[in-house]
């Protein structure tokens, strides 16, 4: 019987199929796939360069917007209730002493001074309040919510003040649960905050009759600020300030608003954020490293920049001088005339990308105020880093119109 039999030649073919890829074919796979990967990786490359560049920009311009909002709105609100066009307010609370006391509070006694922590309704690294990064500015703002807003003459008080108790010649719109504050007639008296418990007419819940004394008890009260629920004072000091009452006599009361509503802000940049204290819930004078007393407010700030601008020309004049000084001394008391000058003040808020560079992005500081360079040299390595600066200049509209009222 004859079998077919393969040929040497188709025995050859079919070993070279079984063999599979030779070196020389693996080697030229091997050297596109590469060149696949190494045009695939630098397409990676670029695009999350652009991503970065593109986000870490975003992300510093938000947080300086934002900054720059959160303070706005404080300083707009700059001296409303707290602030007016009287001369013993002025030179005896803004220029002097004022008294307060919040049982919330740690300490619970509550102390402005003009050399250590001010009443002014606005301030530029005012003394007492801890300073920011290296470079920056402090700046505060004092506020109250009155429902009467500013007014320039208060309540004149009577001559019967005794311990728990002011007399006035009306009520002045003053609540139950509004804080006042009790001004002297002369120097060398403390001003005073007082939470009012009960008074006549519409001053309590159930009162009635004409205006005559306002009580400041430490005793639970019917509020009307809280629908006349019953609340327990906490802005009233059991056994008071030690001011003797008789200094009151003549002098002025201002209702300040609601007892929650009285604010002394102060913001500072500390370890590359913004920070804000309230002095009337925390001590601000204090624990600036406290995250629960100097709340962060925004992440990335490098620095903060503020100046006052002053129309030396008096009350109709333009804006002409820009300082951080509200008078042109430093470490000056702002006098009648010095307030009646001010009008605005100018802020700025740098902040940095979250991200830094492998190399240097950044090669001229930022500026602010036309061409004012904004000192960075606190800041590591902060050529590698992405800036953004939003600079605004705030009308200080309660100043103005207490100074004008």
């Amino acid at each position: 019987m004859c079998m077919w039999q393969p040929s040497r030649e188709t025995e050859m073919r079919n070993s070279m199929r079984e063999r599979g890829m030779s070196l020389v074919e693996m080697m030229v796979a091997v050297v596109i796939g590469m060149l696949t990967i190494l045009a695939v990786t630098q397409s990676m490359y670029f695009f999350e360069t652009m991503r970065r560049g593109t986000t870490t920009g975003a992300d510093a311009q938000s947080n300086a917007a934002f900054s720059v909002y959160m303070m706005e709105r404080d300083l707009r609100m700059a001296g409303y209730g707290v602030f007016a066009n009287h001369a013993g307010l002025i030179d005896n609370c803004i220029g002097g002493t004022v008294l307060g006391y919040n049982s919330e509070r740690t300490p619970t006694d509550i102390t402005f001074a003009v050399d250590d922590v001010p009443f002014f309704p606005v301030s530029i690294n005012p003394p007492g309040i801890p300073a920011g990064d290296p470079n920056t500015d402090v700046v505060g703002v004092a506020f109250g919510s009155s429902d009467i807003g500013v007014s320039a003459e208060g309540t004149l008080l009577g001559t019967d003040n005794g311990a728990g108790n002011i007399t006035v010649g009306n009520t002045g719109g003053v609540s139950a649960g509004d804080l006042v504050l009790a001004v002297p007639t002369g120097a060398g008296t403390s001003c005073s905050i007082y939470e009012i418990t009960d008074g006549p007419g519409a001053v309590a819940c159930n009162g009635s009759g004409t205006a005559a004394s306002l009580v400041y008890g430490d005793a639970a009260y019917p509020s009307r600020r809280a629908s006349c629920a019953n609340v327990t004072p906490t802005r009233n000091k059991p056994g008071g300030f030690g001011v003797a009452t008789a200094n009151y006599t003549n002098g002025r009361l201002f209702n300040l608003g609601h007892r929650n509503g009285l604010s002394h802000v102060y913001y500072a940049v500390r370890g590359g954020r913004l920070v804000r204290c309230n002095h009337q819930l925390n001590n601000c004078a204090g624990n600036e490293n406290d995250t629960l007393v100097w709340e962060p407010v925004s992440d990335g700030v490098v620095m903060l920049r503020a100046e006052f601008g002053i129309a030396s020309g008096g009350q109709n004049s333009a804006v002409d001088t820009w300082r951080t000084e509200i008078c042109d001394a430093g470490g000056c008391t702002p006098s009648q005339d010095d307030w009646t000058n001010l009008r605005v003040i100018r802020i700025a808020v740098v902040a940095r990308s979250q991200q830094s560079g492998a190399a240097d992005t950044t090669t001229t500081v930022p500026q602010w105020n036309g061409q004012t360079a904004i000192t960075l040299d606190g800041v590591d390595n902060w050529q590698r880093y992405r800036y953004s600066t939003t600079e605004v200049v705030i009308p200080l509209r309660n100043i103005v119109w207490g100074m004008s009222s």
